[in-house]
Formats: C-alpha cells, structure tokens, sequence
C-alpha cells in the first residue's frame, strides 16, 4: 500500500481530533455539564422535594369533587357564576311540595321527603340522583336572578327550537333547553312581560358575507327602573355588557363593538354553554365545528354580527338608522324598516320606551 505524505498528515490528523475529543469529554467540566442534563430531564423535584420520595406525605386530606351516590337527595343554587349546595332537613307533613311551574316564589320546599328552603332568587336545580331531577327559578324582585335563571336552563343549540313557550316551560322543570339565540330571546321576552318587566326584541345584522348559519344575533332589552335605562342582555351567550362599569343598550353595545373599545362582558351564568349534536344551517349542513370556532372567540364574532344595531316596537316594527347601508339591509329583510337616526332614538330610547 503506497501513502503519499499528504494522505497520511491528513490521517494523523483525523485520529489526533478523535482523541482530543475523547479526552476532553472526561474532563471534569464535561462531566458536570453531563450530570446538568441528566438531572434536568429527570427532574422530579419541581415542589422543593423528590416527589417520589415525598410522595403519601400529605400535610392534609386534599380537596375533592363530592361523590353522588345513587339516591342521594340534595339541591344546589345557581346565581350569575356562583353555584352552592342547600342545607336540607327530613320534611314535615305540612311541607308543600316544590309547585308545578318553572318559576315560583322563595319559601321552603319539599323534594323526595327533604324540605329546601329556597331564601335567596336565582335557579335551583333538585336532584334524586340516578331517578329524577326538577329545576326551578326563584323570583320575588331581583331581576338580575331571573335573568341569571333563564340563562342558566337554557344552551345554544337547536333541539328545541321552535317550540311553544308553554312547551319550553314545562319541559324546563326537568332538563336543559337547548335553543338558538331567536329562541331563547323570545323566551325570556315572554317570562318577563308575563311579570310585567319591559322587554323587547334586540337584533342585529352583519354587513360582511351572508351565509346560511351566521348573519346575525338575536339578545333582548329590558329597560332597568333602578337605573332608569334600556340594558342589553345576550341570554344566548350568558352575557351582559359593560364600560367602565355601566351596563350598555343595544345601540351602545354596538357602537363599542364597532369602535372597537374595550367593552366588559359580564356573565350571567356559568352552565355548559354549546350543545352542537344537532346544529344544522337552513341547508341541512353540519355547522358544529364552526359553531365551536365561533364561541371560542366571542369578541371577534361579535365584530363580525353587531354591524348592523335593531330594535323592535310593535306600534314601528324592527326598525334600524343605518342610511348609509341602508338598501343591503332592507334586502336581507323586508320586514325591516329604516328609520331616520333621530326619530329611532326618539322611540326607542326616549321618555316613554316602548314594547315588544
């Protein structure tokens, strides 16, 4: 075998670098910054301690969801986000049994044999767990209960769309609604005026694409006597609205949405929100996955389906002041009519606001 000078400097070279590398390999800072990386990718002690070692050695029994055991009795209250357990006792004779509407006064109940006394307003939901179940909203004069309940016993969805408000009421005593928004706005409209609370169809339209699934809102005013104003309620979406702490109309809501400011969303209440199983567009399409999408950004949506503010008087109909778009509106609808912006906001948001 003949090597010329060059091949084997080269070679020499190549076997130098290997040993060198070796070398330095076992050299202690090698060695250390070795152990560094072993010990950061098994790293078991992220709480002060090896969670191995110290594991068992509780300072205290942790926390845990209740058990429900077939059988068990109990009721819990729902009020905005906050849900609590009611205290019960073994009912007497003359404790009235829970009565037979969606929404009664506050008193003590019987269920199964156990006496609830329902004091504050707001839902309450009554459980046999695994035979039966009942649900009731508790209302004397707190409003914000009442329209905490509605939100509450009802998600969007479409099973139940169409329905009779009697039909929707009975139906609630024992299970979730699931409606669209059109539904379930009219829904509480018709609980509200039954109580003699103003309320009125607020509506609004987008200005971008119309498909079949999505161009639009339905939510409800009531006009608050407390505070003396019109207040926007999405009981679709659990929702009212506020700026700098003050509740928002419709044309309000609208105008911070378009201007893009920094709008609060208040809840009203923290139930499962989206029932998608049966949510099907007016072409029998499956919109579920959009459905999802949508609801995971609410302010963007928002953006896209307030474009367009409407409110409904049964003396004017559903009216809207948007001149400039005014001919792709009446398109959309025939039924809406524009008002000039003066004479909207003089009945819907003067001295004496009307109906629906």
């Amino acid at each position: 075998m003949n090597f010329r000078v060059s091949e084997v400097f080269r070679c020499g070279w190549v076997w130098f670098l290997v040993a060198l590398l070796a070398l330095s390999s076992l050299s202690p800072a090698a060695l250390a910054a070795e152990k560094a990386v072993r010990q950061v990718k098994g790293d078991t002690s992220l709480f002060g301690k090896d969670v191995f070692q110290a594991w068992g050695r509780w300072k205290k029994t942790p926390d845990r969801m209740p058990f429900y055991p077939d059988g068990d009795v109990f009721a819990y209250h729902a009020y905005m986000g906050d849900v609590r357990r009611v205290a019960s006792d073994k009912a007497t004779k003359d404790c009235p049994p829970l009565p037979d509407t969606l929404i009664i006064p506050p008193g003590t109940y019987q269920f199964r044999g156990w006496a609830f006394t329902l004091k504050q307003e707001g839902l309450y939901r009554f459980l046999d767990v695994c035979k039966g179940q009942q649900q009731r909203i508790v209302y004397r004069n707190d409003l914000d209960g009442l329209l905490s309940g509605i939100a509450w016993i009802a998600a969007h969805g479409k099973s139940d769309s169409g329905k009779s408000r009697k039909e929707l009421a009975e139906q609630a005593k024992t299970r979730k609604l699931f409606m669209t928004c059109g539904s379930v706005s009219s829904l509480a409209s018709g609980i509200l005026k039954e109580r003699d609370i103003r309320a009125r169809s607020a509506t609004s339209l987008t200005l971008g694409h119309w498909n079949t699934y999505d161009n639009g809102h339905a939510m409800i005013e009531v006009y608050r006597k407390d505070i003396g104003k019109w207040v926007l309620y999405d009981i679709d979406n659990n929702s009212f609205f506020t700026w700098q702490g003050k509740p928002l109309s419709m044309v309000e809501f609208a105008y911070a949405v378009m201007g893009d400011y920094p709008y609060e969303i208040k809840p009203l209440a923290n139930d499962t929100r989206l029932d998608v199983s049966n949510f099907k567009g007016a072409d029998g399409a499956d919109y579920a996955f959009l459905c999802e999408r949508i609801n995971t950004g609410i302010r963007q949506w928002y953006r896209r389906v307030v474009e367009v503010p409407m409110l409904y008087d049964s003396s004017v109909g559903r009216c809207f002041f948007d001149q400039e778009n005014r001919r792709r509106i009446e398109s959309n609808n025939k039924s809406f009519k524009y008002l000039e912006k003066s004479e909207f906001q003089r009945i819907f948001y003067g001295d004496a606001p009307g109906e629906e």
